[in-house]
């Protein structure tokens, strides 16, 4: 039955950040606490759907199944509400360090609380301590490979890799950087040299002489982030095509990969502050994908 725990895994996932709109985000971050609710039950509600289906797809798959384990997706889904409530409650107004960490700590409760109610109802040796930590042997290490994933398994584990990758870095380096990013707008000065006839010598045009007069101008040029905020889901393909490079083993390619997307915002990098803010998030971006890289490889393997 591991994968009943991975599938929930991925469900959560994919209903967390696939099915949340900005409008349900709206709501759910809303002063009003009645939107607040109402964003907190459509986002719950969605989860709740997604894990009825993940069940409906493999249920049939197990013996002995009793009634108990028909009831994980809704005590699930009821510790998710109060999860999100209270992360909405804390993250109010306060600095981007603690937003990073209740963001962060947010998801990892979620996924904690999903192997405690698995652990606790269906008493599989699948969900044992033991077999955890020898899941994450297995996956840090080639020394460990105990553990042989199904089809079924390897397909929701990458299934939730990709989103981590895409959609939950994407969204952590959105909170990290919000106090880097520059404000659009940078000032250029030109400096140019014209050839310019002096005033006597236009009079007489046998003895005609020319100066150089420099001239400097200075211009404010203006950048705004498209409102589709492309620059987002151009860093989620980025981390996606690095995943798909490292596991094919192309990885002179990610080379390529990260030249052409500096290039699109060659122009910017005049500003001192923009280069600064692309640099962190590119690397940061590069880096998050080497790790969900290593994690892919090993889940193919084992």
């Amino acid at each position: 039955m591991s994968e009943l725990l991975f599938g929930l895994l991925f469900a959560h996932f994919f209903a967390d950040y696939l099915c949340q709109t900005n409008r349900i985000n709206e709501l759910k971050n809303s002063q009003v606490k009645k939107e607040q609710r109402k964003g907190l039950l459509i986002h719950t509600g969605h989860h709740l759907i997604c894990y009825i289906v993940i069940y409906s797809m493999i249920f049939f798959f197990y013996k002995n199944s009793s009634f108990q384990i028909f009831l994980t997706p809704i005590i699930i889904c009821f510790i998710h509400f109060w999860i999100d409530f209270a992360k909405v409650r804390l993250i109010q107004e306060k600095n981007t360090l603690f937003k990073a960490i209740a963001y962060c700590v947010d998801q990892f409760l979620h996924v904690v609380a999903i192997y405690v109610v698995l652990q606790l109802i269906t008493n599989e040796t699948h969900y044992t301590t033991d077999d955890l930590v020898l899941f994450f042997k297995s996956l840090l290490s080639n020394d460990y490979n105990h553990v042989l994933f199904s089809l079924k398994d390897k397909i929701f584990l990458l299934g939730a890799i990709t989103i981590i990758t895409t959609h939950f870095y994407g969204y952590l380096f959105e909170i990290m950087l919000g106090p880097f990013k520059p404000s659009g707008t940078f000032k250029d000065t030109k400096i140019e040299a014209k050839l310019s006839q002096n005033t006597d010598a236009k009079e007489n045009k046998l003895n005609e002489e020319y100066s150089y007069v420099v001239e400097r101008t200075d211009t404010t040029t203006v950048y705004s982030e498209p409102p589709n905020r492309t620059g987002k889901y151009i860093g989620m393909i980025e981390r996606l095509i690095i995943v798909i490079l490292m596991t094919s083993k192309a990885i002179s390619a990610i080379g390529f990969l990260i030249a052409l997307k500096a290039l699109t915002r060659f122009k910017q990098f005049e500003d001192k502050n923009f280069a600064e803010y692309y640099l962190i998030g590119n690397l940061l971006s590069v880096l998050f994908g080497f790790i969900s890289s290593f994690f892919a490889m090993r889940i193919l393997t084992l």
